[in-house]
């Protein structure tokens, strides 16, 4: 965690809690990086100053406020590993569910079950406690555990763990590599056509040094491309 103040701390009494109010089908229909902007421009969520913090007391078990839910704990000083490594995994595994959906084309309302292949015992604690989070997050109908990924399962490894995702019926295999492809082949011509410009000595001599920046960075980004189309075709390949 890095080192900068928390965020707003709320409280609520025990007879008196909030409803969910989340509108989760809208939350699922968005991308990652509209949540995280709609939670950076949240108002109410302005950090706390360390006098603020500090100025808060501690309740009594007789208290009846509830202690403080802490919501994006980032304080100085504050270290839990453990849950610093529960809360890593439910992100990389929902970031890399996310992935694979967006790799295969699945359109966000399709939901898929989750298997997790294999499960250390640590893994099989975790989930349950995560498993509605994980769920609405990776747009998932089901988390299960099995000794091994079924048959048609698209697999992933996750902190050094298989989850698979079954998707033989959901989609198209053939018709999903035939995409693939075009998107392969799409993106080695960028390589190439980049490629040209830049070993083109009067053209990095001639152009403004911007426009030579611009150009690396679109080999850059059809590189990375290119690297995710690989493993989403390899992928595909041993789901098959």
């Amino acid at each position: 965690m890095s080192k900068r103040a928390t965020s707003r701390i709320v409280r609520y009494r025990r007879d008196n809690l909030p409803p969910d109010e989340t509108n989760w089908e809208r939350v699922m229909a968005m991308t990652d990086e509209e949540i995280t902007a709609a939670a950076l421009a949240d108002p109410d969520a302005r950090p706390l100053t360390p006098e603020q913090l500090a100025s808060i007391s501690t309740p009594s078990p007789s208290d009846p406020l509830i202690p403080p839910i802490i919501l994006a704990l980032d304080a100085e000083g504050f270290s839990d590993p453990a849950a610093e490594a529960e809360i890593g995994w439910v992100v990389d595994l929902v970031t890399a569910v996310r992935s694979v959906r967006a790799e295969m084309n699945l359109p966000p309302a399709t939901q898929t079950p989750l298997v997790l292949a294999g499960a250390s015992i640590e893994t099989r604690e975790r989930a349950p406690r995560w498993s509605d989070v994980i769920k609405r997050m990776a747009r998932l109908s089901d988390v299960s555990f099995a000794e091994r990924a079924p048959e048609g399962a698209v697999q992933l490894l996750v902190r050094g763990e298989v989850a698979a995702l079954p998707l033989k019926g959901v989609i198209d295999f053939s018709v999903e590599k035939a995409r693939l492809d075009k998107e392969l082949a799409k993106a080695e011509a960028d390589i190439k056509r980049v490629d040209a410009k830049l070993s083109n000595e009067k053209f990095v001599a001639n152009a403004p040094e911007e426009i030579v920046e611009e150009e690396k960075e679109k080999r850059e980004a059809a590189v990375e491309r290119k690297t995710k189309i690989l493993e989403a075709l390899d992928r595909l390949k041993n789901a098959a």
